[in-house]
């Protein structure tokens, strides 16, 4: 197991490979002298209340269809 960088060492590393700062949305992970960057998935403004309400009116259109379909 290596050990753990200090931050400045990350930092010379990265400056070594012409990163010289890392954008909100990246994480760096090292393992020994090793790094990766990692871009992060940024979520849909609103989150999971935007899923549950599409699936409600899907849900809705659905009923609404079956309704329609069956004969009177």
């Amino acid at each position: 197991m290596s050990r753990q960088l200090s931050r400045a060492e990350q930092d010379e590393i990265l400056a070594q490979h012409g990163i010289t700062s890392v954008e909100s949305d990246e994480l760096v992970v090292f393992d020994g002298l090793d790094f990766t960057v990692y871009k992060l998935i940024t979520k849909a403004p609103g989150g999971p209340g935007i899923a549950a309400a599409n699936r409600k009116a899907r849900r809705a259109a659905r009923a609404a269809a079956k309704r329609k379909a069956q004969p009177v």
